[in-house]
């Protein structure tokens, strides 16, 4: 029995070699590249473009107006609400005018006096003019005739002054915007001693049309 055995592997070991050799014999497997893909082509377009600028920017006020005191007193009324629209002119504050009332009393008197001195003044200069030509009266009564009358003068001046002076304090006791706009909200309450010598500041009007983009 071993004796046919072997004969028999040989044979079988023969034929798969052979059926090895056959297959090496065939084509070979050669890469094939894909096809180029498909190019739409198009003619080129010409037409009106326009170019944009995106940048970044803030807005800005044209018109922005700190209210603050121009003189001193205790703030009396305030006559707006935080947010409205104010008309350029239109009173914001009022601030105590007794005090500013009777200093204008005051200056009106002063200067009726110096009116009333100045006339006299000028009464007694003309006369000892009118002197002098007659050789009435000596050359120092008329020079110091002069003299009173133009003190006089210039005192009425100075008292003209402290009376305008006195009537634009008076005025600035009706804190007013002078511009149109948007009013903030108050930064002082009523009953509260505002000062012109820090400026003390009110509020803050904006007029947000138009304004400026940065």
């Amino acid at each position: 029995m071993p004796y046919f055995t072997r004969p028999r592997q040989i044979v079988v070991l023969l034929l798969a070699a052979c059926a090895f050799t056959l297959a090496g014999c065939g084509e070979r497997n050669v890469f094939q590249p894909p096809p180029p893909p498909p190019v739409t082509i198009a003619q080129p377009l010409q037409q009106t473009v326009t170019n944009f600028y995106e940048e970044t920017g803030t807005t800005e006020a044209v018109a922005k107006v700190d209210i603050r005191a121009r003189v001193r007193g205790f703030l009396e009324k305030v006559n707006f609400e935080a947010g409205t629209v104010v008309e350029a002119g239109s009173v914001l504050y009022v601030i105590e005018q007794r005090l500013y009332q009777a200093a204008v009393a005051a200056a009106n008197a002063n200067l009726d006096a110096a009116k009333v001195n100045l006339a006299k003044a000028e009464t007694e200069s003309k006369r000892q003019e009118n002197l002098f030509e007659e050789n009435a009266t000596s050359e120092r009564n008329l020079v110091a005739a002069k003299a009173e009358r133009d003190s006089a003068l210039a005192t009425v001046e100075a008292a003209q002054a402290a009376l305008d002076v006195a009537e634009i304090d008076l005025d600035y006791t009706e804190v007013r915007t002078p511009i149109k706009g948007r009013v903030g909200k108050t930064l002082v309450k009523k009953g509260n001693l505002v000062d012109e010598r820090d400026a003390t500041h009110l509020t803050t009007v904006v007029d947000y049309d138009p304004i400026y983009a940065n």
